[in-house]
């Protein structure tokens, strides 16, 4: 004697890009994508990069010329709006040091921001 075969419940209606996985059981109550049976796949970009430079000496000597004119870029803004004032050092003051940080900009869609001149 076969048993009545239960209906299959009906899919649920995926998100665009959505894959469907077995539903997760756990202890908690807390409703996830992974109990409602989807998850949305991770979209990863893959650019070739330059090392960032440590100092300011290896950003001027690097092999990706884009360090170099990014900084002449920043240098020649800095001067444009008079950032600073160069005068003379009173032996009782502390100085204010500047430093570069280096660092690659993305675009909110995780590309790479490039240099443009």
């Amino acid at each position: 004697m076969s048993s009545p075969s239960p209906e299959a419940a009906p899919a649920p209606q995926l998100p665009h890009g959505a894959v469907l996985v077995p539903p997760v059981a756990n202890q908690h109550a807390m409703v996830t994508c992974d109990k409602l049976g989807f998850r949305q796949p991770a979209l990863y970009h893959s650019v070739l990069l330059f090392p960032v430079p440590r100092r300011y000496c290896a950003a001027l000597v690097d092999a990706d010329p884009n360090w170099r004119a990014t900084m002449e870029d920043k240098f020649s803004s800095f001067l444009e709006n008079n950032t600073w004032d160069l005068v003379p050092h009173p032996p009782t003051a502390n100085l204010v040091t500047g430093k570069w940080i280096f660092k690659h900009k993305f675009k909110a869609d995780g590309s790479l921001e490039h240099y443009k001149a």
